[in-house]
């Protein structure tokens, strides 16, 4: 699968239903949409031609040609094997626990690959260097966003950095409440839609923050107060048992977060992190 389809599949829960049919027909005809003129192409899709051009630029291209020609670009260097979009399988009820092992391994390795095609380099390197020189950082995530969120925030509190991480709510509220400008709010959330999570967000921004979200690729309202946002590729379905595809795609992104982090400051983050492993090391169990 092209990142231009994990894009358009990601996008679809934040566009129109006009746009949503655009975002399907492409799906379903990606050789078409690249062949032919965008009169056909509405003829076919039953869109107006001015809604084909409004879902380009809702997806972050200037137009439809820009989208046309990035479509025959990612089509041409793609893979042979490369995984289609429906390589996201639920686990059933009938399933045994062998099958059910299978679905949730495919699943976390289809989520790497697909947030790997989609990574924005730029904005990774921008964020590494902000959360590097920030004055503070306040890490915020619910459910299964939280564990992540506690991941990072446990990685830059062994090297030093000033960073905060609450699980409540309230005590988050608190110390949003006491950044200033040149402090950093990351929030994760896989739908971006998370009423605690984008009410924490406008606060950042009203506190003058810069604000980073983790989350799918889309229009959600938390990419939408996001100064940097860093996109994940994974299928949950609304109704699930947990957060499964979705959080091991986040986990990837900390861990590439981290390690761009240091090897930024690796001069001085190599001595907090020798420090912290002769510190550590201590209460290891050792034999005889």
């Amino acid at each position: 699968m092209t990142d231009m389809l994990i894009k358009i599949r990601d996008s679809m829960d934040s566009l129109s239903a006009a746009e949503k049919a655009v975002g399907e027909y492409i799906m379903d005809n990606p050789e078409y949409t690249v062949t032919l003129p965008i009169s056909e192409l509405s003829n076919r899709s039953q869109v107006s031609r001015s809604t084909w051009v409004r879902f380009s630029k809702s997806i972050g291209y200037t137009g439809f040609k820009q989208l046309k020609r990035e479509i025959f670009r990612q089509m041409n260097n793609a893979a042979p094997n490369a995984i289609t979009l429906n390589s996201f399988t639920d686990v059933t009820n009938h399933d045994t626990c062998e099958e059910a092992c299978l679905h949730i391994k495919n699943n976390a390795v289809n989520s790497l690959e697909q947030t790997y095609k989609i990574l924005d380099y730029e904005s990774l390197d921008n964020v590494a260097e902000l959360l590097l020189h920030a004055g503070k950082v306040c890490f915020f995530g619910l459910g299964a966003s939280g564990l992540v969120a506690n991941d990072l925030y446990t990685k830059l509190l062994r090297i030093g950095l000033p960073v905060i991480y609450a699980a409540d709510f309230h005590t988050t509220i608190t110390a949003i409440s006491a950044m200033n400008k040149g402090d950093v709010a990351v929030f994760f959330s896989y739908s971006g839609k998370t009423k605690e999570v984008v009410e924490l967000a406008s606060l950042a921004k009203e506190m003058g923050c810069t604000i980073v979200a983790i989350t799918k690729f889309g229009r959600s309202e938390l990419a939408k107060l996001a100064d940097f946002s860093l996109y994940i590729a994974a299928f949950e379905a609304e109704m699930r048992i947990a957060a499964m595809s979705s959080r091991i795609a986040q986990l990837f992104l900390v861990d590439a977060l981290f390690i761009s982090i240091t090897t930024k400051g690796f001069g001085w983050i190599r001595g907090k992190l020798m420090e912290s492993y002769t510190q550590t090391k201590k209460h290891k169990l050792t034999g005889d």
